[in-house]
């Protein structure tokens, strides 16, 4: 790790992942604040289908520098990663078959947060990831398939479509029937902490970037549609398996499908859960 290392403020660094099976590296947009310490938490921001991890990294720099964590924005460039490496965390290979878990795209972020903890002396036993978008649709599936990623707290936020969290439906990645998901594993991810925001504008039937599939539609018309049906397929899962929901749902007032509108929600749901409060600025 060197380029920008981890000094004060906003930088990057070129991650290389050993486990990879080709020599992808990642460059990571990074905001450190100016009061860090070894215990900050440290948060993940996953960009969209554009993979604009810069944007993300500017976006949400005010609220680490207030709040005091350590931003980390991994970029996964489309021709090392595309759709099905990155939305879909590359369970499944081109032909549908299920892949090695050591090639999983979401072991990237638990290497990645041991690289920032070495280099770092940062002593968190866990991270928050957040979503947007395409990022949405890494982190829910993440958050179902990988019961022993460290994150403490994710948010999914304006998923385009969804696993849905039901063996009774269309054929993975649409549910989780096909995939080796178990009901145990279901169970495991209903008990984490999980976030489902949604833009409450967020319903553009005729946004180019919505996925329009008949499995899709089947899920909703837009975005709104298809976060409350992810979000009610998992209150019927947890009932039927006799345990408490630990997801919840939130809706954001005026939102469309901007990752700038979601995030002061974000941050702040980050803030209540590391139990964070928003330092005063300096004044000169």
């Amino acid at each position: 790790m060197k380029d920008g290392e981890f000094s004060p403020g906003a930088g990057f660094f070129r991650f290389k992942d050993e486990q990879s099976e080709s020599s992808k590296q990642l460059k990571v947009r990074f905001y450190h604040p100016s009061a860090l310490r070894s215990d900050s938490p440290i948060v993940f921001v996953m960009h969209g289908t554009k993979r604009g991890a810069r944007t993300c990294c500017n976006n949400w720099a005010l609220a680490a520098e207030r709040f005091g964590f350590l931003l980390l924005c991994p970029r996964f460039a489309r021709d090392d990663y595309p759709a099905r490496t990155y939305h879909l965390g590359n369970i499944v290979d081109r032909a549908g078959n299920q892949m090695p878990k050591a090639q999983w795209t979401f072991g990237v972020i638990e290497r990645l947060f041991d690289c920032v903890k070495e280099h770092t002396g940062n002593t968190s036993s866990h991270y928050a990831i957040y979503g947007h978008s395409a990022g949405a649709q890494f982190v829910h599936r993440m958050a179902m398939f990988m019961p022993e990623a460290r994150f403490s707290f994710a948010i999914v936020a304006n998923a385009g479509w969804y696993t849905m969290p039901t063996f009774n439906s269309s054929q993975f990645p649409y549910s989780l029937s096909g995939s080796d998901a178990t009901p145990e594993l279901l169970a495991s991810a209903l008990s984490r902490q999980v976030l489902i925001m949604l833009g409450e504008d967020d319903t553009n039937v005729d946004d180019p970037y919505l996925k329009r599939s008949r499995r899709a539609m089947q899920q909703g018309a837009h975005r709104v549609e298809r976060g409350l049906a992810f979000y009610q397929h998992a209150q019927r899962q947890a009932e039927q398996l006799g345990m408490p929901l630990k997801w919840r749902l939130k809706t954001v007032p005026g939102a469309t499908h901007n990752n700038t509108q979601m995030m002061p929600f974000a941050a702040a749901e980050i803030a209540q859960h590391f139990g964070l409060t928003e330092r005063s600025p300096e004044v000169d």
